[in-house]
């Protein structure tokens, strides 16, 4: 811009000095480390506490490993089958409008063998101890994919057991939860209640074990069956 001065024409230069005003935070919330066991091939699913919508969560571990995630997502799979070289502290930092930090959290993973049962048993065989005390041996197992489930069948000629596992492929070594449990005696059938069934893979044979599982009769909901077992696919 010129001004006239008298004679003297005059530059007149104006600077305009933007300020942007930081709008984030120091307030930076950080979670408790979380310690977190993975049995070897099963995937590694990490999660960090939901803020908005807005968020980005940035996320690191071992080997290099670097993920970002958008719009808000808390949830992330690392790998679908974890082997050991996956043990490690992972980290994620979520971001607000992706440059504000708000919040910090630390994972340590721990990819481990496939726990065994703790219980022992003699292959292909079962053990009722209570209310009564029974034993018996299966002479044939097999396995089918049916309803779109996992089946396994044992049977001696006069007693059959079924283990259906919730869904079409075969189970991972671990622990595993069953979708149905059915072991039939003497034209009784006794359905699985709770418990916990192990599964390893011994010599590329798939092993199901379990200790004291609850089955009940549907005519005498009373009474409790504690089982225990194991079953070996050939």
């Amino acid at each position: 811009m010129y001004h006239r001065i008298g004679g003297l024409l005059l530059l007149s230069v104006v600077v305009l000095f933007s300020c942007k005003k930081n709008d984030c935070s120091s307030d930076v919330k950080s979670l408790d480390t979380e310690e977190v066991h993975v049995v070897v091939g099963w995937p590694i699913t990490l999660k960090t506490e939901y803020i908005s919508t807005s968020i980005t969560n940035k996320w690191s571990g071992p080997n290099s490993w670097k993920m970002t995630t958008l719009e808000g997502i808390s949830e992330i799979q690392v790998v679908y089958e974890a082997d050991f070289s996956r043990t490690g502290s992972y980290s994620v930092e979520s971001y607000t409008h992706g440059k504000c930090l708000a919040q910090t959290k630390k994972i340590n993973v721990h990819v481990i063998d496939p726990p065994h049962s703790p219980c022992s048993m003699n292959s292909n065989s079962i053990n009722i101890s209570s209310p009564f005390t029974y034993q018996s041996s299966y002479t044939h197992v097999i396995s089918q994919i049916s309803n779109n489930r996992f089946v396994l069948q044992a049977s001696n000629g006069n007693q059959n057991m079924m283990l259906t596992f919730p869904n079409a492929l075969e189970p991972k070594p671990g622990i595993h939860s069953l979708y149905q449990g059915i072991i039939t005696s003497q034209g009784v059938a006794y359905v699985l209640d709770s418990g916990k069934f192990y599964v390893q893979k011994i010599n590329n044979q798939l092993v199901v074990s379990f200790c004291e599982a609850v089955f009940y009769n549907p005519n005498d909901l009373a009474t409790d069956v504690l089982v225990s077992g194991e079953i070996t696919l050939p």
